[in-house]
């Protein structure tokens, strides 16, 4: 959502599959700033990775490499966000 209201207008098209942990693939497209994605089929014997397309101008490729690697589930990073909560889990 962040990345689409600050550089939709510099992404002409973005579509992808997106490996979530503990949820079914996840497909998305956007033009734009109108984003659409649902949770499709599950991911069966098929290995679990990420596949992401972008289409623009003035695109940040290592900055949108950061802020996708922010969002990698790792048992450092359940952890960290864990402790944000204001109940535990």
């Amino acid at each position: 959502q962040k990345l689409l209201a600050n550089h939709g207008k510099d992404i002409y098209r973005m579509k992808g599959i997106l490996a979530i942990a503990h949820a079914e693939k996840f497909a998305f497209q956007a033009v734009h700033m109108i984003f659409s994605g649902e949770f499709t089929v599950p991911w069966g014997a098929e290995p679990r990775v990420s596949k992401l397309v972008f289409i623009g101008k003035n695109i940040d490729i290592e900055a949108l490499k950061a802020s996708f690697a922010e969002c990698v589930s790792t048992e450092e990073s359940v952890a960290k966000r864990a402790k944000l909560l204001r109940f535990k889990v």
